[in-house]
């Protein structure tokens, strides 16, 4: 090998090493500030400091070579965590390391979609503008709407409904169904009809009666529900409670009709869709 050819060979692996060494230095210098900071280099604590918004322990871990996709035992990222407990900092340094912002976590479930389980309005909002997709479904078919129903979060509601037209009527059937009556005026005044029917005709003032919900019972009377409706039985929200053994609402809803609450004559306002109960995740 010529002198030329050996010096240049020489050269090149001494700037490596000189790299990789450089490397090997700020992972550990990464590493003892992370233990100044109280936190060591361990997934679980890089997932703590994601929850807590603490950014510049963050920058460390990324320094340190953590793999920002890590999740916890519950399948949770540090996205999610960071969502759940509303600490848009620390949202706002994984979105510019370019984790995805729907990134999936246990069953599916968006970082838009745990937020708004949670009642974090603030952080639902500051995703949707960051464009998560509001109408994207766990693996159980749940929308961030559904599971903000869920968590009785009529602020998380009121942000969602713009970008969940299409869920609105699956979201009061379930609220009924689940007897979540701090949401139902939300979700009308957005949209969501108390004409819509789950299978068999039932309609969310059905649902209701048939759990026993008196609370949300009343909210859909009072954004204009028609207890004179029937089901595909035959059956009134009357009748459905009475099946159902809930006597105080049978009689409460058996009552002789205002002039207002006859039902409505034209099918075009009735809307059917179907409902798929979501379940509680952790």
């Amino acid at each position: 090998m010529k002198c030329g050819n050996l010096s240049i060979l020489l050269t090149g692996c001494l700037t490596a090493c000189l790299l990789l060494t450089s490397c090997g230095d700020k992972k550990e210098k990464a590493a003892q500030d992370l233990e100044t900071s109280g936190y060591e280099a361990t997934p679980a604590d890089f997932l703590r400091a994601a929850e807590n918004g603490d950014v510049r322990v963050l920058e460390l871990f990324s320094k340190q070579g953590m793999d920002l996709l890590t999740k916890d035992d519950n399948g949770w990222t540090a996205m999610h965590l960071s969502a759940r407990a509303g600490r848009q900092e620390s949202v706002a340094f994984l979105l510019e390391s370019e984790v995805g912002i729907d990134i999936p976590g246990l069953d599916g479930v968006t970082p838009l979609m745990l937020a708004a389980r949670e009642g974090q309005h603030t952080m639902v909002r500051y995703l949707l503008r960051k464009g998560a997709k509001a109408e994207l479904k766990d693996t159980k078919k749940r929308t961030a709407l559904i599971l903000a129903v869920d968590g009785n979060h009529p602020s998380c509601i009121e942000e969602l409904a713009p970008y969940s037209r299409s869920s609105l009527d699956t979201a009061l059937l379930y609220a009924a169904a689940q007897g979540r009556h701090k949401t139902i005026d939300t979700l009308t005044s957005y949209g969501a009809s108390v004409y819509a029917r789950h299978t068999g005709g039932m309609t969310p003032l059905m649902l209701a009666a048939q759990k026993g919900h008196k609370d949300t019972v009343q909210a859909l009377l009072d954004s204009g529900a028609n207890r004179y409706a029937i089901n595909e039985h035959g059956w009134t929200a009357s009748q459905v409670a009475s099946a159902a053994g809930q006597d105080d609402i049978a009689s409460n809803l058996d009552r002789e009709p205002q002039p207002d609450e006859l039902a409505i004559k034209d099918p075009e306002a009735v809307s059917y869709t179907h409902l798929t109960l979501p379940t509680k995740i952790v």
